[in-house]
């Protein structure tokens, strides 16, 4: 017998495993694109510093709604954890920026907007379309997102009711447990680089896709007596932290993946070091 949730199918052994620490959350937290997830991802290294007997639990796509539900449903072993990590809420804001992008890029939006589409996109453009326009184009998606009501109240729901909610969930089913929740970086603090028709460089900086929503939400996240918020945001903060690149000088490599680099996942276990109580 299994359970089948998320993308991932989870065996009964698996569920009810005992370890020191597990991991829940989103791809951020399965280590999606490193070369080896298993040993680079930040709950691999956290767990390996600190002795710690580890399982990861991160799915991807994982919005902070659906890991609620998941918790809900007692699909993960966090009655018997003495640490739980948590990274969620990306996807949850993250989605909507990104379904902006993608009509100002001209995607078919009757689809699900995903990182790879909007990619393709990107180079499609970068290769047949005068750069000028493509900046046009990009510059557009940041004034469509700042200031939108929508995407404001997905903040203030994830941070006023979802995530204490997951805290609540977990407490209720673990009292005792340290529970560490990482808090939301800004994966475009890059300049897109952009070359005109007689070679003439010009650039844009990125960062307004996403900065007032990542700063609205961590306004709000702040350490309480249940559970300890690791500020990831503090420490990824440069260009080679994200895999997010956006270049007409390597236009096969542009990319708007948020993820953490391997270097970027060491950041984020130095957040969690920064406020972890040592297990006894």
């Amino acid at each position: 017998m299994s359970e089948q949730y998320g993308l991932y199918q989870y065996t009964d052994e698996e569920i009810y495993d005992i370890y020191d620490y597990i991991a829940l959350g989103d791809s951020i937290a399965k280590g999606y694109a490193l070369p080896d997830p298993a040993t680079q991802c930040y709950a691999s290294l956290f767990a390996m510093s600190h002795g710690l007997a580890y399982r990861n639990y991160g799915e991807l796509g994982l919005t902070a709604e659906q890991l609620l539900m998941a918790i809900q449903a007692d699909m993960y072993p966090v009655s018997e954890a003495k640490l739980i990590t948590v990274s969620a809420g990306c996807n949850d804001v993250l989605a909507p920026v990104l379904q902006m992008l993608a009509k100002t890029l001209e995607l078919d939006l009757t689809m699900k907007v995903s990182i790879i589409a909007v990619n393709n996109r990107l180079r499609e453009l970068f290769l047949t379309e005068p750069h000028e326009r493509i900046k046009f184009r990009i510059e557009a998606a940041i004034n469509a997102v700042n200031d939108n009501i929508k995407i404001e109240k997905l903040c203030d729901e994830l941070t006023y009711n979802t995530l204490p909610r997951i805290a609540r969930e977990i407490k209720k089913r673990n009292p005792s447990v340290q529970l560490i929740m990482t808090n939301i970086y800004n994966p475009y603090t890059s300049k897109a680089v952009f070359r005109s028709e007689d070679g003439a460089v010009d650039t844009l900086d990125l960062s307004g896709l996403f900065r007032i929503y990542a700063e609205r939400v961590n306004s709000v996240l702040v350490s309480t007596k249940d559970y300890m918020i690791a500020d990831t945001d503090k420490f990824i903060t440069g260009t080679d932290f994200v895999n997010s690149n956006v270049s007409a000088d390597d236009i096969e490599a542009i990319s708007l993946d948020p993820h953490p680099t391997v270097e970027g996942h060491r950041l984020i276990k130095k957040a969690l070091d920064a406020v972890y109580r040592p297990i006894e």
